[in-house]
């Protein structure tokens, strides 16, 4: 349970309303709605970590997992993780990036993302080693979306730490992406909801 109450949603702001009701029915959500103001950047950005970029899903989800395990924030592992489902990452995959870069069984790849995952989570800036594997092996684009998606979702974690907001249950599945046809998302996306 938080420790702070979830907003009341009568009298929300309309534009506030519609974007709880586009979003993922999750408690961060709610705790989000809390600052208004922030909330429409915020959904728009983790819309587009997860949702618009060149990066490989993989490559990131196994970086943001094993960030959300050196970090101890169990809640956002928990929804990256179904995420993680939806974009091909298997139950082992995600077993051995929550393990990080020492784990045999990733790929020399992964074992990397999941470095460039517990090196952020520990400080400002990736080793040069970390930071040379990625800079020679992805386009500028991509580097810039690994360390972004990482950046997002280590403030997320910050915001579900301190307000110490609990795990649905029952679990949302977040597996599935969203359909791009859906008229109150495209709506949203164009910002015109």
């Amino acid at each position: 349970m938080t420790n702070i109450p979830y907003p009341e949603t009568e009298g929300l702001d309309p534009r506030v309303q519609n974007m709880i009701n586009v979003s993922p029915k999750i408690n961060i959500i709610k705790v989000m709605a809390h600052a208004p103001g922030n909330m429409e950047s915020v959904l728009r950005l983790s819309d587009s970590v997860l949702n618009r970029g060149t990066l490989d899903p993989v490559t990131r989800q196994v970086a943001l997992i094993r960030m959300c395990t050196v970090v101890g924030s169990k809640y956002e592992r928990i929804l990256l993780e179904s995420v993680s489902r939806g974009v091909g990452l298997t139950e082992e995959l995600i077993l051995s990036a929550r393990q990080g870069s020492s784990c045999e069984t990733l790929s020399e790849h992964h074992r990397m993302a999941a470095r460039m995952g517990e090196e952020l989570a520990a400080g400002p800036r990736p080793s040069p080693e970390t930071f040379e594997y990625f800079r020679q092996r992805l386009p500028l684009r991509e580097l810039v979306e690994l360390v972004q998606a990482i950046g997002f979702y280590l403030m997320q974690t910050r915001l579900i730490e301190t307000f110490d907001i609990s795990p649905e249950d029952p679990p949302v599945d977040l597996s599935s992406r969203p359909d791009p046809n859906n008229e109150a998302l495209k709506a949203w996306r164009e910002g015109r909801g």
